[in-house]
């Protein structure tokens, strides 16, 4: 039997999720709805009489579906409940990887949903067995969300009572990512069979550091505080240059051999008009080159992002971006623009930051706390370690404490420029997984540093490289999947707050100004 997902028609937002994930997917025919060719049948549009009884055929042989409402009403009877959800909990394994998913739209209920409770604490997703076969209906289309480009400003999960807050991605992708990914292992198990994927991160890498500086201003001393601090505990830092305010202190960036140089801004302010920015970017752009400095990547003040944005940076031939109000805390991925994919990644950071916590009162023992936290839950859900400062902000000792706190558990770090250009390997790789009586087969085509990641139905994993073909069953390291527990009272961080309302107004003020 092969490892492949079945796709009736084409959905670029949808194939992008897939290709995240690292898990193979290819156009079909419901006539060829082999259940040993295609382990899993992802549906995204209306089916035709014939092509339901296909399907209905598939899923009696033992096959697995994932799809959302409005294309399960040949499968599931009833009416489907439309309704307003803000936001979707964990509520069981396979889902305990997910916090908190951000959605703030009307949704399609299926009939008989049981999972997934919403901010009401009603279900909103169905999960189980249809006509012999799995099944995991969405109230909501996972490439719609994925192509969501509202931002609003959403507060952080903290001990503390004031929690910090920042404008970001109204829909939080990384957990829409994780439902996804969860999603598939799980229809992979029901079925009894192993589930693989491309794994997130080079090698023998559970995750990977990346510590970005958007200089915005600050102080010659501060920049060289900073650099002097990230080369004591060795981290390399992707700085993004305010280049207006900081053109004089160019010779000092380019010594930063071992760093990666990029641009932030020319003037630090926001744009009224794509062609604002591109000539902002432009003119940042020309004079780093003229410096003997060429950047990659780049990043838009305050975390803006929206379309106009999104065809600036392509059509400035930038390899990266890296704006929250796209998305945060996830895999890199590409926005979908009007005529398509950008092909230029998102590379995201989490958007709390030192600043963030300093406006909400947070002491720097506060912060340290709040970050040590943030570390333990990213790496328990293997996410990518990236964070953010701003010189001018100071509070060394927190941190110090970060990147102690890296180093001592042997965190590999990186830069955003080097693990945009990975992840683009990882992207061209290839993976073919046949399971077998006694394992699975693995063959990965293309760069050396991608390897697999097999789950099995027991909720044992173990990582592939390219030099094994072949993983027995029971035989071998094996080890538990990690799982996470839930969040204490995650909910609160969607609770109404009059402060948070003050200063979200207040700061919006002070950009405009700017």
């Amino acid at each position: 039997m092969k490892l492949h997902a079945a796709l009736l028609n084409r959905s670029p937002g949808l194939e992008q999720v897939l290709r995240q994930e690292g898990f193979p997917a290819s156009m079909t025919e419901s006539s060829d709805l082999d259940p040993d060719r295609w382990s899993v049948l992802v549906l995204s549009r209306h089916l035709t009489d014939q092509e339901q009884d296909d399907v209905r055929r598939y899923l009696r042989r033992g096959g697995a579906i994932m799809t959302w409402t409005p294309y399960a009403d040949f499968l599931i009877q009833g009416e489907a409940e439309s309704r307003l959800i803000s936001y979707l909990l964990a509520d069981r394994i396979p889902w305990d990887t997910i916090s908190l998913l951000d959605i703030e739209r009307n949704c399609d209920i299926p009939p008989g949903a049981n999972s997934l409770p919403d901010q009401e604490g009603r279900s909103s997703a169905f999960v189980g067995r249809i006509d012999g076969g799995s099944a995991v209906v969405y109230p909501f289309d996972p490439a719609d969300l994925l192509a969501d480009h509202r931002s609003t400003v959403r507060r952080f999960h903290s001990s503390k009572e004031r929690l910090p807050f920042e404008q970001v991605s109204t829909v939080s992708k990384g957990d829409l990512r994780r439902l996804i990914s969860r999603s598939l292992e799980y229809l992979h198990h029901t079925r009894g069979i192993p589930y693989a994927h491309l794994w997130h991160y080079p090698e023998d890498n559970q995750s990977l550091f990346g510590f970005r500086i958007d200089t915005d201003g600050a102080p010659r001393q501060d920049i060289e505080d900073m650099r002097d601090l990230a080369r004591q505990y060795q981290i390399p830092v992707t700085w993004y240059i305010d280049v207006q305010s900081h053109e004089s202190l160019f010779p000092l960036f380019r010594e930063m051999e071992t760093d990666e140089i990029s641009l932030h801004c020319y003037e630090h302010h926001q744009f009224g008009s794509q062609e604002e920015l591109s000539r902002d970017i432009r003119r940042g752009k020309v004079l780093l080159e003229q410096a003997e400095m060429s950047p990659k990547g780049f990043a838009a003040p305050y975390g803006n992002w929206n379309i106009g944005i999104g065809r600036a940076i392509v059509n400035e031939g930038f390899v990266y971006s890296s704006e929250f109000s796209f998305a945060y805390d996830t895999l890199p991925i590409q926005p979908e623009l009007d005529e398509g994919s950008s092909g230029v990644l998102q590379v995201p950071v989490h958007p709390i930051c030192i600043g963030s916590m300093l406006r909400v009162g947070y002491s720097e023992e506060q912060m340290i706390r709040y970050f040590r936290g943030s570390l333990r839950v990213k790496l328990e859900k293997r996410e990518p370690l990236f964070y953010y400062h701003h010189p001018a902000q100071r509070c060394w000792g927190v941190l110090e404490s970060l990147f102690r706190s890296v180093n001592e558990q042997g965190i590999a770090k990186t830069t955003l420029l080097d693990y945009a250009l990975w992840w683009k390997k990882r992207e061209a790789a290839v993976m073919v997984a046949d399971v077998e009586d006694d394992g699975i087969s693995i063959q990965i085509k293309g760069d050396r540093s991608v390897r697999a990641r097999v789950v099995m139905p027991d909720g044992s994993e173990r990582f592939m490289s390219r030099s094994e073909e072949h993983l027995s069953s029971g035989v071998g390291q094996w080890t538990p999947v990690p799982r996470t527990g839930p969040i204490d009272r995650i909910e609160r961080i969607r609770e109404p707050d009059m402060r948070t309302f003050i200063a979200r107004w207040y700061n919006h003020f002070l950009r405009r100004v700017q």
